[in-house]
């Protein structure tokens, strides 16, 4: 397989944005950044061994896995509630976590660390109330 100079230079130019990321963002961001890949319009971008080519359009992958997600949503469910994890989940539009679009990842998996915070935190005051009595 050829490639022109061009592509070369653009391939060449993505890798080092991408090592300057890792570089920066420490072992947690090469984490997250290696299950995640941007690619911009009217480039071919490979990543792990997969070439993917856009067309006229910029495409981003969630930095927060699926299962990252789902395993987020499973510990509402078992912290807070079956009902809590529902709602959370019909408020993203999401009718089975496997099924989980790429925009809709990184938006449900923050309100269910979110909702996990929230429930913690009140769980403290609960405490705190209980010991003055």
């Amino acid at each position: 397989m050829s490639i022109t100079v061009e592509q070369y230079f653009t391939q060449s130019l993505a890798n080092q944005a991408r090592i300057i990321e890792l570089l920066s963002g420490g072992a947690a961001a090469g984490a997250a950044a290696g299950a995640a890949a941007d690619t911009t319009a009217g480039k071919t971008t490979t990543t792990k061994g997969k070439t993917t080519t856009t067309k006229g359009k910029t495409t981003s992958k969630p930095k927060i896995s699926k299962s990252q997600a789902a395993d987020a949503v499973n510990k509402v469910k078992d912290t807070i509630g079956v009902d809590a994890a529902k709602a959370l989940m019909k408020e993203f539009g999401v009718a089975k976590l496997a099924t989980m679009e790429d925009e809709q990842i990184e938006p449900i998996y923050n309100a269910a660390m979110q909702a996990l915070a929230d429930a913690e935190n009140g769980e403290e005051e609960e405490e705190e109330e209980g010991e003055d009595l």
